[in-house]
């Protein structure tokens, strides 16, 4: 199978905006030069119309939200109608993508970090895993369909939104279909710990092959 060799982030502003803090410069920089045989799409509210204009009629639809849940939005319909991997501006890669990828998406289709146990919050939302950095190895991957069709209905209905409420519809998809669960469970597993472990010190992080939010100092 061809996978889609499109690496997706967003940055609603436009990454040329003078705002943007230098560790996401530094980041989507370094996504670029080490991967070069991938393409490195920075979406903005100018271009996502490209891609999935459907993101806008949800939006127009539903009640406000803040960036956050606007962009677990745009990835999760992104990730569906294309493959390929999600990675946000804040995410810095240590090796190419082409030396790991097949290392960390085995046959389930998909990947991303996970929170081993499970992360539990009544006010935040429960996390199953991470949704910083996930692959998929086609379009229409049914862990990606579900959770974007649960995901879709919570945006347009639900008015008490928990910060986590994207990661808290996977898991609850975990916990009901079983089909779910056995990917999951199936994926490759890598604590979230490992790529969160530059958060505090560089010197000290672990192996990885990305941080998330790093101390580069």
């Amino acid at each position: 199978m061809n996978k889609n060799k499109t690496i997706w982030m967003c940055w609603f502003q436009g990454e040329d905006h003078p705002r943007m803090p230098e560790l996401n410069r530094n980041c989507i920089k370094r996504w670029r030069e080490l991967n070069p045989d991938w393409k490195v799409n920075i979406l903005s509210n100018e271009t996502i119309v490209d891609y999935v204009p459907e993101y806008f009629e949800i939006i127009k639809n539903s009640p406000k939200r803040l960036p956050q849940a606007c962009s677990d939005l745009v990835r999760v319909l992104l990730l569906s109608k294309y493959g390929g991997v999600w990675a946000d501006a804040s995410v810095y890669p240590m090796i190419p993508l082409s030396d790991f990828y097949d290392k960390i998406v085995n046959d389930t289709g998909f990947f991303t970090y996970r929170f081993l146990p499970r992360r539990v919050s009544r006010e935040l939302g429960d996390r199953e895993t991470v949704s910083w950095f996930i692959c998929v190895d086609k379009p229409n991957q049914y862990i990606i369909e579900r959770w974007k069709c649960n995901f879709i209905d919570e945006f347009y209905l639900k008015h008490n939104w928990p910060y986590f409420t994207f990661h808290q519809v996977l898991a609850r998809l975990y916990d009901t279909d079983i089909h779910i669960k056995n990917i999951v469970d199936g994926m490759i597993q890598i604590c979230e710990q490992v790529p969160h472990s530059a958060l505090k010190s560089w010197k000290h992080k672990k192996h990885s092959y990305m941080y998330k939010r790093p101390n580069i100092k």
